[in-house]
This record gives structure tokens, C-alpha cells and sequence, in this order.
């Protein structure tokens, strides 16, 4: 599945990508590292650019069972 651009519509191409486990220097993986911590140690970084406009930004993704699985510890719920 291609990510859209947010401002005019276009497929986003993926200029870089990093993991938990080789985070490299780039910003947002350094980002996520420090922000999911806690939450799940296994994510991807990406730096996304639109084809057309000069959109450009950084995307970390989670996998949807850690998500639920933090939500649950953070306000104390069981199932």
C-alpha cells in the first residue's frame, strides 16, 4: 500500500528507513527511540517525499498489537 501525500494527493516515495535495532544518526529515528522506549522496542523510521510537491516528513511505525498491548499497561486494564 502507497502512502499519499497530505497536501496534494501524490504517492510518497521512501528515502530512507531505519529500525530498533540499526536506528543510524537520522532525526526521527533517534526520535523514536526515545519516545517509544518504553512503549515497544520494535518500530521502523521512515523519511517520506511527495513525487510532486516538496512535502516531506518522517513516519515511525508500531505494530498494531504492541499499540493495544501499551495502551492496556499505561491505564492499567487487563484484557
Amino acid at each position: 500500500m502507497t502512502m499519499r501525500c497530505p497536501r496534494c494527493g501524490e504517492a510518497t516515495k521512501v528515502t530512507a528507513s531505519r529500525t530498533s535495532e540499526r536506528p543510524g544518526g537520522y532525526k526521527i529515528a533517534r526520535r523514536a527511540a526515545q519516545e517509544l522506549s518504553w512503549f515497544t522496542y520494535d518500530w521502523v523510521a521512515r523519511v517520506r517525499h511527495c513525487k510532486v510537491c516538496p512535502w516531506r516528513e518522517g513516519t515511525v511505525e508500531i505494530l498494531l498489537s504492541d499499540l493495544v498491548a501499551g495502551w492496556k499497561r499505561r491505564d492499567g486494564s487487563r484484557d
